[in-house]
């Protein structure tokens, strides 16, 4: 009888009760089990006339697909901090300028004649330049969101033992 893909459940339920005379498995994780009163473990199991064998199963591993999500994970944090640093430049010229704007601004009324219309021009064309300071854009937040949704992705799914193999036994 040949089975494939069943649970270590299946297998238990399948081999109970019968007098083998070959029984040969095979699974995607180790197991362990007796033959010939030695101890023995592997993926591959072969025995021969036996009665009742027990098989004791690994616990499943964890899978994650954690080096993409890592890698993803990754980038998107250098994302992040390119676009706060992004965010912090814009804040910082936009201030300098209008520092620069309030403080000509504060010295025009002390200066001569002729550096005042000069302050006045440098001071008309700081503030067209504050003017075409364009806003700054908020992109740290749907960044922020995407590294929220990978960890919900993160989701820990266990690993399923499969076996497939062949038994041979005699039915009474």
């Amino acid at each position: 009888m040949f089975f494939s893909k069943i649970s270590p459940d299946s297998l238990n339920r399948l081999l109970r009760n019968k007098q083998i005379i070959s029984l040969t498995l095979q699974s995607n994780t180790d197991f362990s089990y007796t033959k010939e009163n030695k101890p023995e473990s592997g993926k591959r199991a072969e025995l021969e006339f036996v009665i009742n064998p027990a098989f004791q199963f690994a616990k499943p591993a964890i899978a994650i697909k954690s080096d993409t999500i890592n890698s993803r994970r990754k980038i998107l944090q250098y994302d992040l901090s390119k676009e706060l640093a992004r965010q912090n430049d814009l804040y910082n010229a936009k201030r300098l300028l209008t520092f620069q704007v309030k403080k000509l601004s504060d010295e025009i009324p002390a200066m001569e004649l002729y550096e005042r219309e000069k302050a006045t021009k440098k001071l008309a064309a700081l503030n067209q330049e504050l003017l075409n300071v364009k806003p700054i854009e908020d992109n740290a937040g749907k960044i922020r969101i995407q590294l929220q949704q990978l960890d919900i992705k993160t989701v820990e799914v266990p690993e399923v033992i499969l076996i497939n193999g062949y038994l041979n036994y005699f039915a009474l």
